[in-house]
């Protein structure tokens, strides 16, 4: 009789290969189900029976294999000429938290916060690091980094113009 052994991974006796663990991220974050909806999204259409605390590791392990991709993200856009930088509210429950974005034509880096100002930007480590030319929505949390150049996001300023146009009545803003 033959016996066959499970590959060194598998130390559990029920386990989920990589395939699953990718579409239970995928669910979750790509296509943003909650917890409840992701679970039953897996028992509907594939008869799996997967708890929310699975779930919640398989989301928690994956982000920690990530945080490699994640700092070099971070390295090219710190040393990138121009930033685009960003933050804007999301309900993460029960409170808002703020999701600070950091971009370039080719890398994005979110980081999710509680805060919106400078100290959350402190915690980030981005911006006290930062030394080219950061574009920004003018808030002024922004300008306390003296280390880098500011430059005015072209579509707040478009914005900007029209409602100078439309609500002030202000012909020259077109």
């Amino acid at each position: 009789m033959e016996k066959g052994t499970f590959p060194g991974h598998v130390r559990n006796c029920i386990q989920y290969g990589s395939g699953v663990q990718s579409l239970l991220v995928y669910l979750h974050h790509g296509q943003l189900l909650p917890y409840e909806r992701t679970v039953e999204v897996m028992r509907d259409l594939f008869g799996q029976t997967i708890s929310q605390g699975t779930l919640s590791n398989i989301l928690q392990r994956t982000a920690l294999s990530l945080e490699p991709e994640v700092e070099e993200i971070r390295s090219v856009i710190l040393s990138s000429p121009v930033v685009h930088m960003d933050e804007t509210g999301m309900d993460v429950l029960p409170k808002r938290q703020w999701v600070h974005v950091y971009s370039t034509p080719d890398e994005t880096f979110y980081a999710l916060h509680s805060k919106r100002r400078c100290e959350a930007m402190n915690e980030i480590g981005f911006l006290p690091d930062y030394q080219g030319i950061a574009i920004h929505d003018e808030w002024q949390s922004y300008f306390t980094y003296t280390g880098c150049w500011h430059g005015l996001c072209n579509a707040h300023i478009l914005r900007e113009l029209t409602y100078l146009h439309e609500q002030e009545n202000q012909p020259w803003a077109v």
